[in-house]
């Protein structure tokens, strides 16, 4: 058996356990690198929410146990409609640490792109900078990510017509690699390669300018279907991370601003002094783009209360009111008469209607 098929039968066990007198864990619907997610139900509110379990080696020793306790905290801080919010921690009697988090249905950006491909520049840009509204606010309290990747950006769709951005895995990823550190000599790096910005793949702790890093790789993949420095080995895409130029949008997808180039090369710079010095810095050069690739603002303005209203809404989600519909009108060409002047096809087994029809058009 397989580590992976190993953590998969670990993983399916645990559905119909209830963890703290609290959660009764219904579903996997989700396993990664530092645990599995469950789908659970909070018995004392009657709600559905995520659980995630960290796998059994990251409950070794007490010091993770602090430190676990020390990072649900930090994330718990965070409210914000774009970061999936955290609602309790704890352990099992059996030593497992789990996470109880906001339960968000909706695909994560790896499978909008797999079932929505290709995505629309504006769209794009639109998610992208919600995704940094979050991150934004999560500096602003201290919190570093250190694991920003396509799965870890979920959409809310139950607005119909709206993504709403929600990120999950706060501060999971250094938990993680604190953890091995201590286990290990070799202090060894942990992450997502695919996003791992230069200087933490040579041993450097993430950072806030290493989040972006991961940002400008997301917005590159949303834009190009894949990310930049994909290769067929980890130690290739590693490299190509530290010293390969990044290939341009154009050339993997023809119909992108040429200004993404730039946003995407500042995120990408080698050297952290280089990249954009937050997420807002990053955010406020994408809402310019931003700007030119919508239609213009007065066409997506409520009338009555001057609130955002899409085109394609029938009606304004802030106050109610009905969207002012362009109308037109045509003239017709004149009509040719058939025989007996009135229609040009003959009616047939309707002649009392037509009559009575006839009858109506014949008043004065």
């Amino acid at each position: 058996m397989t580590v992976v098929q190993d953590q998969v039968q670990k993983s399916l066990k645990l559905v119909g356990r209830v963890l703290g007198d609290k959660f009764k864990l219904t579903a996997c619907i989700g396993i990664g690198g530092s645990g599995a997610v469950f789908r659970a139900d909070q018995m004392a509110l009657g709600r559905t929410v995520a659980v995630k379990i960290l796998n059994e080696e990251l409950c070794a020793d007490t010091r993770m146990i602090k430190r676990f306790r020390d990072e649900a905290m930090s994330a718990s801080r965070l409210n914000h409609p774009n970061c999936v919010s955290i609602i309790d921690y704890g352990q099992s009697q059996d030593g497992l640490l789990y996470l109880a988090m906001e339960y968000v249905k909706g695909p994560t950006l790896t499978q909008l792109l797999v079932n929505e491909n290709p995505l629309a520049v504006e769209r794009v840009v639109d998610i992208v900078m919600q995704a940094l509204t979050g991150i934004e606010e999560a500096h602003l309290a201290g919190v570093v990510h250190a694991d920003l990747k396509a799965d870890n950006i979920i959409l809310d769709q139950r607005r119909a017509g709206l993504d709403i951005v929600k990120i999950v895995d706060f501060g999971i990823a250094r938990l993680v690699t604190n953890v091995r550190d201590t286990m290990s000599e070799d202090r060894s790096i942990s992450g997502t390669p695919e996003y791992m910005a230069p200087e933490v793949i040579s041993g450097a702790p993430p950072s806030f300018v290493s989040d972006v890093y991961a940002v400008g790789i997301i917005l590159y993949e949303l834009l190009a279907y894949k990310t930049p420095f994909f290769a067929g080995s980890t130690t290739e895409i590693l490299a190509n991370h530290l010293k390969a130029m990044i290939p341009s949008l154009a050339s993997r997808r023809e119909e992108v601003p040429k200004e993404l180039d730039a946003v995407v090369a500042k995120a990408l710079a080698k050297h952290p002094a280089d990249r954009y010095a937050s997420a807002a810095e990053m955010r406020d050069a994408l809402s310019q783009i931003g700007l030119r690739l919508r239609t213009p603002i007065a066409d997506r303005k409520c009338g009555a209360c001057s609130e955002l209203c899409l085109p394609r809404f029938k009606f304004c989600p802030e106050c109610g009111t009905p969207r002012m519909r362009l109308t037109k009108t045509f003239e017709l060409a004149p009509q040719r008469l058939g025989a007996k002047g009135v229609l040009p096809l003959p009616f047939t087994g309707r002649e009392t209607e037509l009559a009575i029809l006839l009858a109506h058009m014949r008043r004065p």
